[in-house]
């Protein structure tokens, strides 16, 4: 099954419930989900560069600009992967029934629909800078909408108030094991420069 990526997007906002059974039924094996979750982050990775260097001079830019690219990369995938396990192992522990790649399936299609939100929020940037931050809070509202409906739908949870439990325990979880991810790497961390 094939299905045209602007059709899948706009459903995605119209009816994420709907856009997650059609993702589903793509049946995309795991290597191109992982290639196509570490392209969103590559993407990701530089819309936000490009914001930093488009918006002025400022302390948050420079701060962006002086980290390498390959070390947000890395983070924004250790994020994301984080999240998908959490999402996968809480949800079978809550009665879930979605498979590991239907997941991950849906939080790659998540990420991919998240870089377009962050594309147009760079644009806002450019011409209404105060619009690019309420787009963006709006936004990041939203994904948790399209996800809540995505986890309801992959795990046949039939309650979106256990689907948005879901979501927290598993941020929790995620921000837990990243602390103590870094915690345990951080003496192998010092002393790497961070000029680009």
């Amino acid at each position: 099954m094939t299905l045209p990526f602007r059709l899948l997007f706009w459903q995605t906002l119209q009816s994420p419930a709907t856009a997650a059974a059609l993702v589903l039924q793509l049946g995309l094996g795991r290597n191109a989900l992982w290639t196509a979750l570490a392209l969103a982050c590559v993407l990701s990775t530089l819309l936000v560069y490009l914001g930093a260097m488009l918006t002025g001079d400022s302390t948050e830019n420079a701060l962006v600009l002086s980290v390498p690219a390959s070390y947000i990369v890395v983070f924004y995938a250790i994020v994301a992967v984080s999240l998908i396990v959490m999402l996968f192992g809480i949800g079978s522990l809550m009665g879930g029934q979605a498979r590991f790649e239907d997941i991950l399936a849906l939080m790659t299609w998540l990420q991919m629909v998240q870089v377009v939100a962050q594309f147009l929020s760079v644009v806002l940037m450019l011409f209404v800078p105060l619009l690019a931050g309420i787009f963006s809070v709006a936004a990041a509202v939203f994904s948790i909408w399209i996800m809540a409906n995505f986890m309801n739908t992959a795990q046949g949870f039939n309650s979106l108030s256990k689907s948005f439990a879901l979501i927290v325990l598993a941020f929790l979880g995620a921000v837990m094991g990243l602390v103590l991810f870094f915690s345990l790497a951080a003496p192998f961390l010092v002393g790497i420069p961070i000029d680009v």
